[in-house]
Protein backbone atom coordinates (compact mmCIF):
# COMPACT_ATOMS: atom_id res chain seq x y z
CA UNK A 1 0.00 0.00 0.00
CA UNK A 2 2.79 2.88 0.91
CA UNK A 3 4.26 1.85 -2.12
CA UNK A 4 1.25 2.50 -4.14
CA UNK A 5 1.08 5.78 -2.14
CA UNK A 6 4.70 6.53 -3.14
CA UNK A 7 4.25 5.87 -6.39
CA UNK A 8 1.44 7.69 -7.20
CA UNK A 9 3.12 11.11 -5.41
CA UNK A 10 5.89 10.40 -7.30
CA UNK A 11 4.17 9.92 -10.63
CA UNK A 12 1.96 13.51 -9.76
CA UNK A 13 5.08 15.16 -9.29
CA UNK A 14 6.71 13.95 -11.95
CA UNK A 15 4.16 15.14 -14.63
CA UNK A 16 3.58 18.45 -12.28
CA UNK A 17 7.33 19.44 -12.92
CA UNK A 18 6.52 18.57 -16.85
CA UNK A 19 3.94 20.81 -16.93
CA UNK A 20 5.74 23.59 -15.32
CA UNK A 21 9.21 23.13 -17.22
CA UNK A 22 7.08 22.62 -20.66
CA UNK A 23 4.94 26.03 -19.70
CA UNK A 24 7.84 28.27 -18.37
CA UNK A 25 9.82 27.02 -21.99
CA UNK A 26 6.98 28.58 -24.21
CA UNK A 27 6.41 31.55 -22.01
CA UNK A 28 3.27 31.66 -23.74
CA UNK A 29 2.45 35.37 -22.00
CA UNK A 30 5.87 36.17 -22.58
CA UNK A 31 6.18 37.62 -19.62
CA UNK A 32 10.12 37.00 -19.35
CA UNK A 33 10.69 38.58 -22.81
CA UNK A 34 12.96 41.72 -22.72
CA UNK A 35 12.99 42.31 -26.62
CA UNK A 36 10.21 42.56 -29.15
CA UNK A 37 10.25 39.25 -31.45
CA UNK A 38 8.65 39.37 -34.76
CA UNK A 39 8.38 35.67 -34.95
CA UNK A 40 7.47 35.02 -31.47
CA UNK A 41 3.90 34.07 -31.01
CA UNK A 42 2.36 34.01 -27.48
CA UNK A 43 -1.37 34.77 -26.57
CA UNK A 44 -0.61 38.15 -24.87
CA UNK A 45 -2.33 40.95 -26.89
CA UNK A 46 0.13 43.41 -24.70
CA UNK A 47 3.24 41.90 -26.41
CA UNK A 48 1.13 41.83 -29.70
CA UNK A 49 0.88 45.59 -29.37
CA UNK A 50 4.82 45.45 -29.36
CA UNK A 51 5.03 43.35 -32.19
CA UNK A 52 2.21 45.42 -34.45
CA UNK A 53 4.73 48.80 -33.25
CA UNK A 54 7.99 46.97 -34.44
CA UNK A 55 6.66 45.80 -37.28
CA UNK A 56 5.48 49.48 -38.43
CA UNK A 57 8.45 51.68 -37.86
CA UNK A 58 6.91 54.53 -40.27
CA UNK A 59 3.50 54.80 -38.55
CA UNK A 60 2.86 58.24 -37.13
CA UNK A 61 -0.87 57.65 -35.36
CA UNK A 62 -2.30 55.25 -32.74
CA UNK A 63 -5.38 53.97 -31.17
CA UNK A 64 -5.55 53.71 -27.91
CA UNK A 65 -8.91 51.75 -26.71
CA UNK A 66 -10.79 48.36 -25.61
CA UNK A 67 -13.11 46.34 -27.19
CA UNK A 68 -14.81 48.75 -28.55
CA UNK A 69 -11.84 50.92 -30.22
CA UNK A 70 -11.07 47.62 -32.06
CA UNK A 71 -14.05 48.75 -34.99
CA UNK A 72 -12.00 51.69 -36.00
CA UNK A 73 -10.30 50.84 -39.21
CA UNK A 74 -6.16 51.88 -39.20
CA UNK A 75 -6.36 51.91 -43.18
CA UNK A 76 -9.73 53.97 -43.18
CA UNK A 77 -8.50 56.53 -40.85
CA UNK A 78 -5.08 56.27 -42.68
CA UNK A 79 -6.95 57.26 -45.82
CA UNK A 80 -8.60 60.36 -43.92
CA UNK A 81 -5.00 61.32 -42.25
CA UNK A 82 -2.86 60.88 -45.22
CA UNK A 83 -0.59 58.56 -42.26
CA UNK A 84 0.10 55.33 -41.42
CA UNK A 85 -2.24 54.23 -37.99
CA UNK A 86 -1.68 51.51 -35.94
CA UNK A 87 -4.89 49.87 -33.83
CA UNK A 88 -3.31 49.05 -30.19
CA UNK A 89 -6.36 48.67 -28.98
CA UNK A 90 -6.64 45.77 -26.29
CA UNK A 91 -9.72 44.59 -24.89
CA UNK A 92 -10.12 45.62 -21.40
CA UNK A 93 -7.05 47.45 -21.21
CA UNK A 94 -7.13 50.67 -18.71
CA UNK A 95 -5.10 53.58 -18.04
CA UNK A 96 -2.16 52.09 -16.91
CA UNK A 97 -1.86 49.77 -20.54
CA UNK A 98 -2.77 52.83 -22.75
CA UNK A 99 -0.20 55.11 -21.03
CA UNK A 100 2.43 52.06 -21.37
CA UNK A 101 1.49 52.21 -24.95
CA UNK A 102 2.12 55.30 -25.88
CA UNK A 103 5.15 55.86 -24.43
CA UNK A 104 5.99 51.99 -26.24
CA UNK A 105 5.13 54.08 -29.29
CA UNK A 106 6.88 57.13 -28.73
CA UNK A 107 10.01 55.21 -28.40
CA UNK A 108 9.75 53.44 -31.44
CA UNK A 109 7.55 55.09 -34.30
CA UNK A 110 7.94 59.06 -35.09
CA UNK A 111 4.30 59.16 -33.41
CA UNK A 112 2.22 62.38 -33.94
CA UNK A 113 -1.30 61.53 -32.72
CA UNK A 114 -2.75 59.47 -30.25
CA UNK A 115 -6.58 58.50 -30.34
CA UNK A 116 -7.34 57.67 -26.71
CA UNK A 117 -10.87 55.55 -27.04
CA UNK A 118 -12.02 56.31 -23.05
CA UNK A 119 -14.39 53.42 -21.50
CA UNK A 120 -15.64 54.16 -17.60
CA UNK A 121 -14.60 50.70 -16.77
CA UNK A 122 -10.95 51.70 -16.83
CA UNK A 123 -10.76 54.15 -14.03
CA UNK A 124 -12.77 51.11 -11.77
CA UNK A 125 -11.00 49.11 -9.49
CA UNK A 126 -11.00 46.26 -12.18
CA UNK A 127 -8.77 45.63 -15.39
CA UNK A 128 -6.72 43.65 -17.03
CA UNK A 129 -3.63 45.93 -16.30
CA UNK A 130 -2.12 43.89 -13.91
CA UNK A 131 -0.78 42.21 -16.87
CA UNK A 132 1.70 44.52 -17.25
CA UNK A 133 3.29 44.22 -14.01
CA UNK A 134 4.16 40.55 -14.85
CA UNK A 135 5.66 41.56 -18.18
CA UNK A 136 9.82 42.20 -18.29
CA UNK A 137 8.96 44.42 -21.59
CA UNK A 138 6.50 47.03 -19.66
CA UNK A 139 8.04 46.43 -16.29
CA UNK A 140 11.81 46.91 -16.65
CA UNK A 141 12.53 47.03 -12.98
CA UNK A 142 10.53 44.12 -12.29
CA UNK A 143 12.38 42.11 -9.11
CA UNK A 144 12.32 38.37 -8.39
CA UNK A 145 11.30 37.75 -4.51
CA UNK A 146 10.17 34.73 -2.87
CA UNK A 147 6.57 35.62 -3.53
CA UNK A 148 6.96 36.33 -7.68
CA UNK A 149 8.49 32.98 -7.77
CA UNK A 150 5.60 30.89 -5.41
CA UNK A 151 3.05 33.38 -8.23
CA UNK A 152 5.20 32.06 -11.14
CA UNK A 153 5.30 28.55 -10.20
CA UNK A 154 1.58 28.44 -9.50
CA UNK A 155 0.41 30.05 -12.70
CA UNK A 156 2.32 27.47 -14.51
CA UNK A 157 0.64 24.81 -13.13
CA UNK A 158 -2.89 26.31 -13.69
CA UNK A 159 -4.49 24.29 -16.47
CA UNK A 160 -5.25 27.52 -18.71
CA UNK A 161 -1.43 28.70 -19.03
CA UNK A 162 -0.46 25.01 -19.79
CA UNK A 163 -2.99 24.73 -22.43
CA UNK A 164 -1.50 28.21 -23.75
CA UNK A 165 1.81 26.67 -23.96
CA UNK A 166 0.47 24.24 -25.96
CA UNK A 167 -1.36 26.40 -28.77
CA UNK A 168 1.65 28.22 -28.74
CA UNK A 169 3.81 25.16 -29.44
CA UNK A 170 1.45 23.69 -31.78
CA UNK A 171 0.32 27.04 -34.29
CA UNK A 172 2.94 28.84 -36.40
CA UNK A 173 3.34 32.51 -36.34
CA UNK A 174 3.87 35.11 -39.32
CA UNK A 175 4.16 38.62 -38.52
CA UNK A 176 2.37 39.27 -41.41
CA UNK A 177 -0.62 38.56 -39.35
CA UNK A 178 -0.12 41.95 -36.97
CA UNK A 179 -0.18 44.30 -40.06
CA UNK A 180 -1.71 47.66 -38.68
CA UNK A 181 -3.34 45.99 -35.52
CA UNK A 182 -7.05 45.20 -34.88
CA UNK A 183 -9.60 46.56 -37.95
CA UNK A 184 -6.75 45.84 -40.46
CA UNK A 185 -8.98 43.43 -42.16
CA UNK A 186 -12.24 45.44 -41.79
CA UNK A 187 -13.88 45.21 -45.49
CA UNK A 188 -15.18 48.09 -47.64
CA UNK A 189 -18.26 46.91 -47.53
CA UNK A 190 -18.25 48.78 -43.86
CA UNK A 191 -17.78 52.33 -45.30
CA UNK A 192 -20.94 52.58 -47.73
CA UNK A 193 -23.95 53.73 -46.82
CA UNK A 194 -25.88 50.64 -48.47
CA UNK A 195 -23.88 48.56 -44.99
CA UNK A 196 -26.56 46.36 -43.55
CA UNK A 197 -24.71 44.96 -40.63
CA UNK A 198 -24.21 40.98 -39.45
CA UNK A 199 -27.46 40.46 -37.13
CA UNK A 200 -31.44 40.48 -37.38
CA UNK A 201 -32.82 42.82 -35.66
CA UNK A 202 -34.29 40.47 -33.24
CA UNK A 203 -30.49 39.25 -32.52
CA UNK A 204 -29.43 42.44 -31.77
CA UNK A 205 -32.26 43.52 -29.23
CA UNK A 206 -31.04 40.29 -27.16
CA UNK A 207 -27.78 41.23 -27.52
CA UNK A 208 -28.42 44.44 -26.29
CA UNK A 209 -30.09 43.09 -23.36
CA UNK A 210 -27.61 40.88 -22.16
CA UNK A 211 -24.68 43.42 -22.36
CA UNK A 212 -26.84 45.94 -20.70
CA UNK A 213 -26.87 43.42 -17.50
CA UNK A 214 -23.68 42.26 -18.09
CA UNK A 215 -22.34 46.03 -17.57
CA UNK A 216 -24.30 47.83 -15.49
CA UNK A 217 -24.52 44.89 -13.10
CA UNK A 218 -20.82 43.69 -13.17
CA UNK A 219 -18.45 45.44 -15.20
CA UNK A 220 -19.73 48.65 -13.64
CA UNK A 221 -19.87 47.20 -10.46
CA UNK A 222 -15.66 48.12 -8.98
CA UNK A 223 -15.78 51.35 -7.82
CA UNK A 224 -14.34 54.36 -8.85
CA UNK A 225 -10.38 54.39 -8.67
CA UNK A 226 -9.15 58.05 -7.66
CA UNK A 227 -5.89 57.05 -8.25
CA UNK A 228 -6.39 56.09 -11.88
CA UNK A 229 -8.88 59.12 -12.61
CA UNK A 230 -5.67 61.23 -11.56
CA UNK A 231 -3.17 59.39 -13.39
CA UNK A 232 -5.29 59.68 -16.56
CA UNK A 233 -6.13 63.66 -15.57
CA UNK A 234 -2.49 64.30 -14.98
CA UNK A 235 -1.16 62.52 -17.77
CA UNK A 236 -3.28 64.08 -20.18
CA UNK A 237 -3.03 67.33 -19.21
CA UNK A 238 0.51 67.30 -19.31
CA UNK A 239 2.79 68.23 -22.58
CA UNK A 240 3.30 64.73 -24.03
CA UNK A 241 5.07 65.31 -26.82
CA UNK A 242 2.34 64.55 -29.72
CA UNK A 243 -1.12 65.53 -30.05
CA UNK A 244 -4.16 63.54 -28.44
CA UNK A 245 -8.04 63.16 -28.97
CA UNK A 246 -10.05 61.57 -26.01
CA UNK A 247 -12.85 59.80 -27.64
CA UNK A 248 -16.01 59.06 -25.23
CA UNK A 249 -17.91 56.61 -27.39
CA UNK A 250 -21.94 55.57 -27.47
CA UNK A 251 -23.53 53.08 -25.84
CA UNK A 252 -26.53 51.46 -28.17
CA UNK A 253 -29.71 54.17 -27.94
CA UNK A 254 -31.82 52.10 -25.53
CA UNK A 255 -28.57 51.23 -23.19
CA UNK A 256 -28.28 54.79 -22.63
CA UNK A 257 -31.90 55.10 -22.14
CA UNK A 258 -32.35 52.02 -19.89
CA UNK A 259 -29.02 52.76 -17.63
CA UNK A 260 -30.33 56.97 -17.79
CA UNK A 261 -33.49 55.33 -15.78
CA UNK A 262 -32.08 52.34 -13.77
CA UNK A 263 -28.82 54.20 -12.88
CA UNK A 264 -29.28 57.64 -12.47
CA UNK A 265 -25.78 58.13 -10.63
CA UNK A 266 -24.17 55.88 -12.89
CA UNK A 267 -24.86 57.94 -15.58
CA UNK A 268 -23.91 60.80 -14.29
CA UNK A 269 -21.00 59.47 -13.29
CA UNK A 270 -19.86 59.05 -16.91
CA UNK A 271 -20.71 62.56 -17.51
CA UNK A 272 -18.65 64.04 -14.57
CA UNK A 273 -15.48 61.83 -15.81
CA UNK A 274 -15.88 63.18 -19.23
CA UNK A 275 -16.26 67.11 -18.13
CA UNK A 276 -13.49 66.72 -15.53
CA UNK A 277 -11.04 65.55 -18.14
CA UNK A 278 -12.30 68.18 -20.40
CA UNK A 279 -11.86 70.88 -18.08
CA UNK A 280 -8.23 69.68 -17.34
CA UNK A 281 -7.07 68.70 -20.95
CA UNK A 282 -9.35 70.38 -23.43
CA UNK A 283 -8.46 66.83 -25.31
CA UNK A 284 -12.11 65.35 -25.26
CA UNK A 285 -14.68 64.64 -28.19
CA UNK A 286 -17.95 63.19 -27.08
CA UNK A 287 -19.64 60.60 -29.54
CA UNK A 288 -21.60 59.62 -26.01
CA UNK A 289 -24.75 60.51 -27.71
CA UNK A 290 -23.64 58.90 -30.92
CA UNK A 291 -23.94 60.55 -34.73
CA UNK A 292 -27.51 61.67 -35.52
CA UNK A 293 -28.14 58.84 -38.64
CA UNK A 294 -27.84 56.56 -35.39
CA UNK A 295 -31.72 54.56 -35.25
CA UNK A 296 -30.33 51.76 -33.04
CA UNK A 297 -30.49 49.14 -36.06
CA UNK A 298 -28.34 46.54 -36.71
CA UNK A 299 -26.50 48.94 -39.25
CA UNK A 300 -25.10 50.86 -36.64
CA UNK A 301 -24.49 48.24 -33.90
CA UNK A 302 -23.50 44.46 -33.17
CA UNK A 303 -24.89 44.44 -29.29
CA UNK A 304 -25.27 46.98 -26.77
CA UNK A 305 -21.76 48.17 -26.58
CA UNK A 306 -19.92 47.43 -29.74
CA UNK A 307 -21.12 49.62 -32.45
CA UNK A 308 -20.02 48.58 -36.26
CA UNK A 309 -17.96 49.30 -38.49
CA UNK A 310 -20.22 51.81 -40.52
CA UNK A 311 -20.41 53.44 -37.11
CA UNK A 312 -16.71 53.68 -36.49
CA UNK A 313 -16.07 54.96 -39.83
CA UNK A 314 -18.79 57.80 -39.74
CA UNK A 315 -17.18 58.82 -36.27
CA UNK A 316 -13.58 58.38 -36.98
CA UNK A 317 -14.45 61.21 -39.55
CA UNK A 318 -15.86 63.65 -37.48
CA UNK A 319 -13.56 63.28 -35.23
CA UNK A 320 -10.60 64.00 -37.48
CA UNK A 321 -12.86 66.76 -38.67
CA UNK A 322 -13.22 68.31 -35.24
CA UNK A 323 -9.39 67.83 -34.73
CA UNK A 324 -8.17 69.59 -37.69
CA UNK A 325 -10.48 72.25 -37.39
CA UNK A 326 -10.15 73.49 -33.74
CA UNK A 327 -13.58 75.63 -33.53
CA UNK A 328 -15.24 72.80 -33.44
CA UNK A 329 -13.62 71.04 -30.49
CA UNK A 330 -16.03 71.95 -28.21
CA UNK A 331 -17.84 68.78 -25.93
CA UNK A 332 -21.59 68.12 -27.54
Amino acid sequence: MKKAVFSFFGVSLFLAAVVVSYTLWKDPYCNNCKEIDLQRHTVNSYYDVAQILKANPDAEVVIVGTSRGQGFSPKKLGQVLNKKVLNLSVSGSGVEAKIAFIELAKKMIPLKLVIWQADYFEILGDNRDSQLHAMKLYAQDRRWSFSSVKTLLLQSLDHTNFEAAVTVGRQPFHADSLKLGYGSDLSDKCFVDSYVGKRSEEELRKQVQLLYHNYTRRVFAPQESSWKKDLMRQYLSQDIGVDVIVAFVPYHPNFTKEMAKEFPVLTQAHLDWMDDLQRATGKVQSFMNSVPEDDGSAKYWDDGTHFTCYTSHLISERMISKWQNPDDRKIH
